[in-house]
């Protein structure tokens, strides 16, 4: 499917059909540290083939769902920061009175090129969450549900966040785990 070429609603709808082939699991119940981290691989799954010229261009949109030193931990990439893509300027401010009409023409690609990327991650991002929204509980994520806005002003990243701060609870085994993994490897001084 190409999505590079096409635009706004059009993105949406492409990435919407790529991502439907990768469901995410419903969590049961409160969110733990194993279902956060199952959802967490899920929706890395489902973001990564979604490409873009974003954060280097070999990972897809997976700087999306992964913080800068778990995205640097997994891809090798030698990048600075995950940060989401600004929605660039309506005219390229490149563009000045004694521009060539070439200097013009290559502004306005590259203008057209950063509407491109901040579409498809406005896609992935919107649809992501609502995945999210819809795989939990709403009593875990209401704190985030904003009058007239509902969720559209959360990324995927600020609602995982929210569950893992906010909601998780650490399992027996997964406490016993940590205490014997301390224990074996000494304590930090």
């Amino acid at each position: 499917m190409n999505y590079t070429s096409a635009s706004g609603s059009s993105v949406h709808q492409t990435v919407s059909l790529i991502m439907a082939a990768k469901p995410l699991d419903i969590i049961v119940g409160q969110p733990t540290t194993d279902t956060m981290n199952k959802m967490v691989e899920q929706m890395a799954q489902m973001v990564a083939p979604v490409k873009t010229t974003a954060w280097g261009g070999h990972h897809g949109s997976l700087a999306l769902v992964l913080n800068d030193a778990d995205y640097s931990s997994i891809t090798k990439a030698k990048i600075t920061s995950t940060k989401p893509v600004t929605q660039p300027d309506a005219i390229n401010k490149g563009i000045t009175a004694t521009s060539t009409p070439l200097e013009i023409l290559t502004f306005q690609e590259e203008t057209k090129k950063l509407q491109k990327e901040f579409y498809l991650q406005e896609a992935v991002t919107n649809i992501r969450v609502q995945h999210i929204n819809d795989s939990v509980k709403e009593q875990y994520i209401e704190e985030l549900n904003e009058e007239y806005f509902g969720y559209a002003n959360n990324t995927i990243k600020s609602v995982l966040h929210h569950l893992r701060t906010n909601w998780c609870k650490v399992m027996t085994r997964e406490r016993t785990d940590a205490t014997k993994a301390f224990i074996r490897h000494g304590c930090p001084t």
